[in-house]
């Protein structure tokens, strides 16, 4: 199935991805890392965001000053206008999708601050980092939040990823549904695909599974009454776990253990960026619930 799993995730009406959500207190702590950006750039500043998704980003930095002329940019096909629904002050940003970070289409010594939230770190490192320190205007700002290979946003991938894969496998709940609505099996034989996933020794979660088996539930219904609808349900399904899958893969690939954040911030000062903060970003600070987040730069151009 050749599909783009972050096209199908923004399509899906997210505003931002990976954030941790122990506590409101986390949502919290990261909008302030933002927020405190946008208080330092002057009003009308120029800010390109960087794999932007659907905006989380400028969302928070316009959130505090208005004025502030966006220009977010994605490799997928990003559309937050139509596919969000709530875009609240996302009218002002213009939206590039379908734009590689690495050549980034504008001039030399241009752009007032460069953003990105777990977005530089998917592109080839050193042609994103030099792309964005090319277009920043002398004296320009640059801050980012960066995937830790460690963090509490990584480590749980590789549980989702697992548990994507048995709803998917030859014997698993998706194929059964699949033979199912091609009339090869009977809701008996089905039920029994059914039971025998939810009794194996690793459970799923009712964040995946559940919601699997209540898609399944819904196709069972409609093939009653829509068989058309039921295979278009069961299309989509396929098409989300595995684009979800994809995804995540991807994220665990992108994150970055110390070393190699090291290499990112020493590529950045060689090309001409003083760095102002570069270290771990932990939700709680020093206290012992603290949650490691990811890593955070703040830099300018010199």
């Amino acid at each position: 199935m050749d599909i783009d799993p972050w096209t199908v995730y923004w399509q899906a009406d997210h505003l931002e991805s990976c954030i941790p959500s122990r506590t409101p207190e986390d949502s919290k702590e990261i909008a302030a890392f933002w927020q405190e950006c946008a208080i330092t750039l002057k009003d009308g500043a120029s800010v390109v965001d960087l794999a932007c998704g659907n905006g989380a980003i400028p969302k928070q930095l316009l959130s505090v000053n208005s004025t502030l002329q966006i220009c977010a940019v994605d490799k997928a096909e990003i559309s937050p206008l139509e596919y969000l629904s709530q875009t609240g002050e996302l009218a002002s940003v213009r939206f590039l999708p379908a734009t590689d970070i690495c050549e980034l289409p504008f001039d030399d010594n241009s752009i007032d601050a460069v953003t990105s939230q777990f977005g530089i770190e998917y592109a080839p490192l050193k042609a994103a980092c030099q792309a964005a320190v090319r277009v920043l205007k002398p004296g320009g700002m640059m801050r980012l939040l960066m995937h830790h290979a460690e963090s509490e946003i990584v480590k749980p991938a590789s549980a989702t990823i697992a548990e994507i894969t048995r709803l998917l496998e030859q014997q698993g709940p998706m194929k059964a549904i699949e033979s199912f609505v091609s009339g090869n099996i009977t809701i008996e034989q089905l039920e029994t695909v059914g039971q025998s996933y939810l009794q194996a020794e690793i459970p799923g979660t009712k964040q995946v599974s559940g919601q699997v088996f209540a898609g399944i539930d819904q196709i069972i219904e409609l093939m009653k009454t829509n068989p058309a609808q039921a295979e278009a349900l069961l299309v989509n399904m396929e098409k989300r776990l595995v684009a979800d899958r994809s995804r995540l893969q991807q994220l665990q690939s992108a994150a970055l253990d110390e070393q190699q954040a090291d290499s990112v911030a020493k590529e950045f000062s060689e090309l001409g960026m003083d760095i102002d903060i570069f270290e771990q970003f932990l939700i709680n600070g020093q206290q012992e619930d603290c949650a490691l987040i990811g890593w955070k730069i703040s830099a300018h151009k010199a």
